[in-house]
């Protein structure tokens, strides 16, 4: 359960870690078998699936953000809007900007 004071900050620590290629400290936002999912990679369980996928991130592109707002929790579960962006690095689009928004939860 997470109160609804903390989860804010929840979101800006999750972001932060992610920001950061932090992969442990990103993937122990999650349980040991808990599950990320995202349209851009795809499916991954598991906190060390999760570890790779966000060094995945950082080697296809730099300069992340990531914001979170708009949120709403009921202590269970919670659901945020969130607008993700960064420069790509892939081969044929280095420097180009993404932008990507949607909404999580968690």
């Amino acid at each position: 359960m997470i109160d609804s004071r903390a989860f804010p900050p929840f979101l800006e620590q999750f972001a932060a870690a992610a920001v950061a290629n932090d992969g442990t400290g990103f993937a122990a936002f999650f349980t040991e078998d808990g599950t990320y999912k995202d349209d851009f990679f795809g499916l991954f369980r598991g906190r060390g699936a999760i570890t790779r996928m966000l060094q995945r991130f950082h080697d296809t592109g730099e300069n992340y953000r990531w914001e979170f707002y708009d949120f709403v929790t009921d202590g269970t579960q919670g659901y945020a809007w969130f607008r993700f962006s960064f420069r790509s690095k892939m081969a044929g689009y280095e420097g180009k900007p993404v932008l990507i928004t949607g909404i999580s939860s968690f």
